[in-house]
């Protein structure tokens, strides 16, 4: 009697993994992209058009807002560094304006 029962609890897990396996998601885990934003002038965070993340090493320190900010999502061309519109997803460091390096 002890058989059976073990082999009907082996029946009905695999039969569980199955059924439970038919609902697992497929999609893949996407990464939202980080949109940069360089401060050009003490008053404007403009967007960065470049790839990737701008280079840090470009930041002058003669200002008193971060460099380079991101946010996941589009906020616009341009930014007031005095009103950002949510706090971003990524702050530089150092504070400045930003010179392509």
């Amino acid at each position: 009697m002890k058989n059976y029962q073990k082999i009907a609890v082996a029946l009905m897990v695999g039969v569980s993994d199955i059924g439970f396996s038919a609902f697992k998601s497929t999609s893949a885990n996407t990464k939202f992209a980080t949109i940069y934003y360089v401060l050009s002038n003490a008053s404007t965070y403009t967007k960065y058009t470049g790839s990737g993340q701008p280079a840090e090493a470009g930041c002058q320190d003669i200002a008193n807002h971060k460099c380079v900010i991101g946010f996941t999502s589009d906020r616009g061309p341009t930014l007031n560094p005095n009103s950002l519109p949510a706090t971003p997803s990524y702050q530089s460091d150092g504070l400045g304006l930003w010179v392509q390096p």
